[in-house]
């Protein structure tokens, strides 16, 4: 059960950091020659999410806004998700815990 949660809270964890990423690159959606910041998941090892930041390569100038409001849409529904997840894994632990004592 404790598994479940700490992978859940990687997730929400991996993803809020994506939802910074997308919101600095909206904020700088008018700089010049500002190269947008990219955000990748991955599985991590024994389970979880990790995300890896960097910049766009050199020949990518400018900030998508149509990309990055899709971006920031899609982690905050996965943030959501994973908090649900959590939700019902604390509430079934304290239904498991009252039966149990």
């Amino acid at each position: 059960m404790l598994g479940i949660i700490n992978n859940a809270l990687s997730a929400v964890r991996a993803y809020t950091r994506g939802v910074l990423v997308a919101s600095d690159n909206i904020a700088n959606v008018a700089t010049e020659d500002y190269r947008p910041l990219r955000a990748t998941f991955e599985s991590a090892p024994g389970g979880g999410v990790e995300v890896h930041v960097d910049r766009a390569p050199e020949d990518v100038v400018g900030v998508d806004l149509a990309q990055e409001t899709v971006d920031l849409i899609s982690r905050q529904r996965a943030i959501e998700a994973n908090l649900k997840v959590i939700h019902a894994s604390e509430k079934t632990l304290g239904v498991l815990l009252d039966t149990i004592g």
